[in-house]
């Protein structure tokens, strides 16, 4: 666990960018970077915007500090960074520029920006004159950058410069260095100031929205855990265009819901994800539904996905098992077999929809055995369905009212 901080912005996101930087109230003063703070109070200040826009708290949560990591305006700079630095410059940083980080940063700024003469005289002084380090949004960009090259993740100044603050600002120096993990709308009052107890919660991003496994072992139970099956016992879902293709959720088995036409099941589940009128739209317009669906369900998916989501991908094949004659009658065809979802992507294990091939060398004579590893929910589902004619589930009322926009 890291540290946890708070960035206020008018605007709603689900994870920073630097080109954005200086497009809210912020400046660029402490220098060029995401600015964050430990006030919570602070954060909802700094959210103000013009008098339509909405007030937005973003929680994230930040490595902990080390003395290679960060140049802070209160102490000297760190002997490993200033030797890192050293380095790259290939030549010495006066002891005149590393009393702090608020001149380490300025220094290294007019070094890499500014002409020769110019920085040269800053290496000859004798005397810190901080009316010669005054430096704009270039120097600031390139101290910042180099910064990040030496292992520097961040510029600390405190919250207030009175004796014995222990509160903190930081500016970041890259995006990938903060994860937001709570997202909350705010009120503030006339004055720009945090309405205590205005908190509503926009999103709870400290779980992957693309994780499944903690929702399947809550509500899910009955479907959690990992199975393991004998390639020549089963029928492989992999392509569309392969023998037992009209098994994966993108077949085209087209699937009326409420009026509504769908291409396939995949495009079925991925629209009810959301309740939104354009995003239901972006989704079912798009040629792959995947994509957009993956980009949107960060911020805009349903609250209660994880609580439903077999249940609408049963609702989604039950459909598909009623509406398609040739689905049903290959269904039958794969009866005394194992049904399995194949993945062939890089990553070493199966996500929770499908199955891995994993090798192991067994006997005496170390012969090479295989299996299918996985979770596998796709396949059960489709064998619980071949079984039973039909699968059991539970809906919530709204599940499909966001369909009429479509027709």
């Amino acid at each position: 666990m890291g540290e946890i901080f708070y960035h206020g912005s008018s605007k709603l996101f689900h994870k920073f960018d630097l080109d954005y930087a200086l497009q809210g109230t912020g400046k660029v003063k402490f220098g060029f970077g995401l600015y964050v703070t430990s006030s919570f109070t602070s954060a909802a200040h700094y959210s103000k915007g013009p008098a339509e826009e909405k007030h937005y708290v973003y929680t994230v949560e930040v490595s902990r500090k080390n003395k290679s990591n960060y140049i802070s305006y209160l102490e000297e700079v760190a002997a490993p960074i200033v030797h890192q630095a050293e380095q790259l410059l290939g030549e010495r940083i006066p002891q005149l520029y590393i009393v702090n980080g608020k001149v380490f940063r300025k220094y290294l700024g007019i070094r890499l920006v500014r002409s020769r003469v110019v920085w040269e005289k800053l290496a000859e002084a004798t005397r810190l004159d901080e009316n010669k380090l005054r430096v704009g949004l270039d120097e600031e960009k390139a101290a910042a950058e180099f910064l990040c090259k030496i292992g520097v993740k961040f510029i600390e100044w405190p919250f207030t410069w009175t004796a014995g603050e222990t509160r903190m600002n930081r500016a970041y120096l890259k995006a990938s260095f903060l994860k937001i993990i709570r997202i909350e709308e705010v009120k503030l009052d006339t004055k720009d100031q945090y309405v205590e107890g205005s908190n509503t919660l926009v999103k709870d991003l400290s779980v992957s929205p693309h994780s499944l496994a903690s929702y399947i072992q809550t509500y899910y139970p009955l479907y959690w855990g990992t199975q393991e099956y004998d390639v020549k016992e089963c029928v492989l879902i992999h392509k569309v265009t392969e023998e037992w293709g009209i098994f994966c959720n993108f077949a085209p088995t087209p699937i009326q819901v409420n009026g509504v036409m769908f291409k396939n099941c995949e495009q079925l589940y991925q629209v009810l994800k959301f309740q939104d009128e354009a995003c239901i739209r972006e989704v079912y317009h798009a040629p792959n539904p995947k994509f957009p669906a993956k980009k949107l369900e960060t911020l805009n998916r349903r609250s209660d996905w994880g609580e439903i989501f077999i249940d609408v991908m049963k609702f989604c094949l039950q459909m598909k098992y009623e509406q398609s004659p040739v689905f049903r009658d290959k269904l039958s065809e794969s009866k005394g077999k194992y049904i399995v979802e194949l993945q062939t992507d890089k990553k070493s294990s199966a996500n929770a929809w499908g199955v891995k091939r994993i090798k192991s060398m067994v006997g005496e004579d170390a012969a090479t055995s295989e299996k299918l590893v996985g979770p596998n929910l796709l396949g059960r589902l489709l064998m619980e369905l071949r079984e039973n004619g039909r699968l059991e589930y539970t809906l919530p009322d709204n599940l499909l009212s966001g369909l009429a926009g479509l027709k």
